[in-house]
Formats: C-alpha cells, sequence, structure tokens
C-alpha cells in the first residue's frame, strides 16, 4: 500500500522468471529468501556460475543506496550482506560484476574524489568475499554531470554505461567506452534506435552482442 515519493509507484522487488525451448517466459515470481524487503530493490548482476547475485537497496527512511550479495543454496538464496563502500553518507548503487568476477562496478553519488553527481567506480576482488579500495575510471568516463548504470561486457574490455554529461540527444542516453582500470577510449553514443530523447539505460548485450535488452 505505500508509494515510493520519487516515482508515485509501488516500491520494487526482485522477479525471475525462466524461458522454455520455444522461447516462451513463465509467470514472474519474487526471488527467495531474505533479498525482498518493504524498501526498494533492482538492479542485479550475478558471477558467471549464476550463484552470487549481487543488487542494490535503497532505503526511503535512511535516504540511501547500499549494495549487497547474496549466494544460492539449492532452491534458494542466502541471508544477504552488505558490502560496505565508502561511508554511510556515499550513495552507491547500479552494481556489475565483470564475467571473470574480478571486478565489481558500481554507481556512487558525490563520493570522494569523484567528478560530479554521479560517477562510475569499480573494485578489484579481495580474499574471500571481500573488495579493494574503490576506484574511480576517470575523466574520459566520467564528467561533471551523472554517468550511471556500468555493464561491461563479456569481452572484460567494452563498458556500457549512461550519461547525460557526454553529447547525446535526450537525458540519460547511452554510450561506450573500451579500455581497463582509469585507461578508456573517448565514449561513443550508441544513438538511434538505442538512443532518444528520454532516458535511456541499463543496457544489457548478450556475448556475440547480436540482441541486446
Amino acid at each position: 500500500k505505500r508509494l515510493y515519493g520519487r516515482t508515485g509507484q509501488c516500491f520494487s522487488d526482485i522477479f525471475e522468471t525462466t524461458v522454455d525451448s520455444k522461447g516462451k517466459w513463465s509467470e514472474l515470481s519474487k526471488v527467495s529468501g531474505d533479498i525482498n524487503t518493504p524498501e526498494n530493490e533492482g538492479t542485479v548482476s550475478f558471477d558467471a556460475s549464476g550463484t552470487t547475485m549481487y543488487f542494490g537497496r535503497c532505503s526511503s527512511k535512511k535516504g540511501g543506496c547500499k549494495i549487497f550479495f547474496t549466494k544460492k543454496q539449492g532452491n534458494f538464496w542466502t541471508e544477504s550482506q552488505h558490502i560496505p563502500i565508502f561511508g554511510d553518507t556515499v550513495v552507491v548503487s547500479h552494481p556489475c560484476l565483470s564475467q571473470d568476477g574480478s571486478k565489481l562496478f558500481f554507481t556512487a553519488t558525490n563520493a570522494p574524489g569523484g567528478f560530479g553527481e554521479k560517477d562510475i567506480w569499480f573494485m578489484n576482488k579481495g580474499q574471500g568475499d571481500g573488495w579493494e579500495d574503490p576506484i574511480n575510471l576517470g575523466s574520459m568516463v566520467n564528467t561533471q554531470c551523472d554517468e550511471c548504470f556500468p555493464q561491461i561486457h563479456s569481452d572484460g574490455v567494452t563498458l556500457f554505461f549512461s550519461s547525460n554529461g557526454h553529447p547525446g540527444i535526450g537525458s540519460l542516453d547511452i554510450f561506450f567506452a573500451k579500455g581497463s582500470g582509469t585507461e578508456w577510449s573517448t565514449p561513443e553514443n550508441l544513438k538511434f534506435p538505442i538512443n532518444s530523447g528520454a532516458d535511456d539505460f541499463s543496457f544489457v548485450s548478450n556475448t556475440d552482442r547480436k540482441s541486446v535488452v
């Protein structure tokens, strides 16, 4: 019955569906475990085995977003665990795990050392479930405006992201750049028909880039 003030709509949960050999999708169902709460959950990313899921959770009461992870045991997901990144005053969201699991990309808002409102950062994998200190992708990708919704392709060098700071045709447009660490090529706009006069984001491509969502 609660509505989220920023959108005027219901709070978001994470659902799943499966596709059969004929391309038909099953009915939606909420994922198991404690992943979904009365707050907003979304923007999921999986490891290569599909058994570790990273996702964002935003609290309307505390006014911030954090990144969590959970592991699948049988048909259920374990209790979600928070990944500490920066301090509680910095909003982090939009997690994206690289194909080899060595890097976790994400969006951070007004983080120390950033270039603008929202920047894209990454962390290298540490020991166990830990991660090393966050690293900003640099000024080639990030601007004084918003860069968000990172998606690193399975090739490990092509980064898709949304931005309203690079030249585009709408508000948020989808761009791609190639590189690694803090060294990236000049971002290129994906143009029409992918980009429009509205906000375009959460771009995902399959391995051979012949199908996108």
